[in-house]
């Protein structure tokens, strides 16, 4: 069951946002990169606290000569709060 990024991804856009319900206390990230030689660090399996969680994907060429990041912010409601998840 995945989580819908605001926007939706694009490799020119870094910053992303995301809401998800109190239910929910981890997500499992995962970051495919379009070039089969990058490498991506920082996906994963990640636990979430009540308010805005960021968490960082580092995308590098195959030759290690550039790197992106990518910034989630993922906002997990309070227990008192409705929302999706």
């Amino acid at each position: 069951n995945g989580i819908s990024l605001n926007p939706d991804f694009d490799p020119a856009t870094t910053i992303y946002q995301a809401s998800v319900g109190h239910a929910t206390d981890a997500i499992n990230i995962t970051a495919t990169p379009s070039d089969s030689t990058s490498t991506v660090k920082g996906d994963g399996t990640k636990s979430l606290n009540v308010g805005t969680n960021t968490f960082t994907i580092t995308v590098t060429s195959g030759d290690g000569t550039t790197s992106t990041d990518y910034t989630i912010n993922i906002t997990r409601a309070s227990a008192s709060s409705s929302g999706s998840g």
